[in-house]
């Protein structure tokens, strides 16, 4: 579920029949009339990457996910340092994994960490270690 909220209104959505597959945050409104990006910002063609994408016919699990969101464009949609000036730098991607019950956190130019939710929800950052990706 995605809710975005501005100037007293709101939008609601959900994933799934009669609304997107895949939800992320953006730092603009998608749903929400009046809360779109600045024109000559990154956001709306990144988002238009994410729209483009289909969902995995299994599970894609914290790996899909980083590598869309960490990997560069025109296939990913990390955003980097532009040539026109702008200065909008990804610097630290999360995959909250549900099913592991681990938050994999990939800081730019870092290999990815992963951490229990509690330990992250506490501030516990001893029990972090290397991300590794399951393998089948």
């Amino acid at each position: 579920m995605s809710v975005e909220a501005a100037a007293g209104r709101h939008a609601v959505t959900e994933a799934g029949p009669g609304g997107g597959s895949l939800l992320w945050h953006t730092n603009h409104g998608r749903y929400l009339s009046g809360a779109e990006p600045e024109a000559h910002g990154t956001s709306a063609a990144r988002a238009a990457t994410l729209d483009a994408l289909g969902v995995p016919a299994t599970d894609p699990g914290p790996s899909w996910f980083l590598d869309v969101l960490t990997g560069p464009p025109p296939g990913g949609i990390r955003s980097d340092p532009g040539p026109d000036g702008h200065g909008l730098t990804t610097l630290c991607t999360l995959v909250a994994d549900l099913t592991a019950g681990e938050a994999v956190i990939a800081a730019r130019g870092e290999p990815p960490v992963a951490i229990p939710l509690a330990n992250l929800a506490e501030g516990n950052p001893r029990a972090q270690h290397p991300f590794e990706p399951a393998t089948f």
